[in-house]
């Protein structure tokens, strides 16, 4: 798994055009008055997802996988890497910007909490979690081409069945926004564990997923 972390980091290094322009984007959210500076938190993460759909892509590319999966390492190797890579790029994207946004925000106003950039900032976490959880398997089951229609799809599935649940609970008398004015009433810390946790959970289900994925796959 090893070699795979050097390789997906040498293919990462190749990106340097990408790395300037996601540096200056998250520059210029920053210093933006039309959008939250949390904004740059959520980019942050998305394009070190981004980075790890690239390097699936990069292997699938002229029938590159079929030389990879010859080398030394088990199949579940492959998956668990993706998903550490994946974890190590966005994870990092996401703190170093959190930690921008944190100090930005204090030399804005200095007697704001910490806590106030923390918060908001692990639901965005919990909410990359979840996309990644959805984008790998189906990249790694559909490959470069119809993965980001079936990635598509999926997302619109999902809120489709988010809207049939929300009519569904109106249906048997359950006031969806009454529920959520409830949730939002509560510690926005233990609402922000609970998504972590949930999310992480999510996470695990999904890399498995991708190990069947990958153990079955044909080159």
């Amino acid at each position: 798994m090893k070699g795979l972390l050097i390789k997906d980091f040498k293919l990462l290094k190749n990106q340097k055009s990408l790395i300037f322009i996601f540096f200056a984007v998250i520059l210029l959210l920053l210093f933006s008055t039309d959008v939250s500076p949390l904004f740059a938190v959520g980019y942050a993460a998305f394009i070190g997802a981004v980075v790890v759909i690239s390097t699936i892509s990069y292997d699938e590319y002229d029938n590159g996988n079929a030389f990879l999966f010859t080398l030394p390492f088990r199949r579940k190797d492959y998956a668990a890497e993706k998903y550490i890579f994946t974890l190590l790029c966005s994870g990092t994207a996401w703190l170093l910007s959190t930690a921008a946004v944190a100090v930005f925000e204090y030399l804005k106003q200095p007697r704001m909490m910490l806590s106030d950039t923390i918060f908001p900032a692990l639901l965005i976490l919990s909410v990359f979690i979840l996309i990644a959880s959805v984008m790998l398997p189906v990249q790694l089951k559909f490959g470069q081409n119809r993965g980001t229609l079936a990635v598509f799809v999926t997302f619109f599935l999902i809120a489709a069945v988010i809207w049939l649940t929300s009519k569904l609970l109106a249906s048997f008398g359950i006031d969806s926004e009454k529920w959520f004015a409830t949730v939002q009433s509560a510690s926005f810390g233990i609402l922000c564990l609970i998504c972590l946790i949930a999310a992480s959970a999510v996470f695990t289900i999904s890399f498995l997923i991708s190990v069947r994925i990958v153990e079955k796959k044909e080159f």
